[in-house]
């Protein structure tokens, strides 16, 4: 997972993919333990695993003013560490995140063209783990992409919230459920977590061994 010209040494590498490893890594945890902590710590779920989805299930459990500033947090500093992963490692990040993309590793080339032209304004719109890691790697600037991230995160994290607020009257019957059927729900979790993962890794093995095309 080299970068074709390194911008930092190896040691300094090692440590910002270390860090974006984390991130991804925490959310992996949080996301297949999400039924237990949904019910019974759902703080620390947010802190681990800020989608969406998590934050609709939580909003009748929390108030917006914890919501809201901690899965901001938590993304940023997730974002900002893949940001920096793409710029220390270049090129080689590009290939990384298209290998775990499968199918749409066209498109993320799309959004590198458009990185090119619109830079932080892009990452403003779609503060989103590959176009970040997109961002660092065409060398949109830090001081642009962190208030771009912070922006843009905060807009759509206050989007979800209220999304999820309109929805609470249906989200407590779920809520509901889930504490009456926790462990079944986490076991569930966990082994689907843990597929996908193990899919993943199996698809993305068999594309690094197919042939690539002769050149025209």
């Amino acid at each position: 997972m080299d970068a074709d010209a390194p911008r930092l040494d190896p040691r300094r590498r090692r440590l910002i993919a270390a860090a974006a490893l984390v991130a991804v890594g925490a959310s992996v945890v949080g996301g297949a333990l999400a039924p237990y902590l949904l019910v019974h710590h759902p703080v620390l779920l947010l802190a681990l695993a800020p989608e969406p989805r998590h934050v609709v299930l939580a909003t009748p459990l929390l108030p917006g003013a914890v919501i809201i500033p901690l899965t901001v947090l938590r993304r940023v500093l997730g974002l900002v560490a893949l940001y920096l992963f793409g710029w220390a490692y270049g090129e080689g990040a590009i290939r990384f995140i298209e290998g775990r993309s499968g199918r749409m590793g066209r498109f993320l080339r799309t959004v590198q063209r458009y990185l090119a032209r619109w830079g932080a304004w892009l990452v403003l719109v779609l503060p989103m783990p590959s176009v970040v890691t997109l961002a660092g790697a065409g060398n949109v600037r830090l001081a642009s992409a962190v208030p771009a991230i912070v922006v843009g995160q905060t807009f759509w994290v206050t989007l979800t919230w209220a999304f999820g607020d309109l929805l609470t009257p249906f989200v407590r019957p779920v809520l509901d459920w889930l504490s009456a059927h926790v462990l079944e729900a986490t076991l569930v979790t966990i082994l689907a977590v843990t597929v996908f993962q193990l899919v993943t890794l199996w698809r993305r093995r068999r594309a690094a061994r197919a042939p690539t095309p002769p050149s025209e």
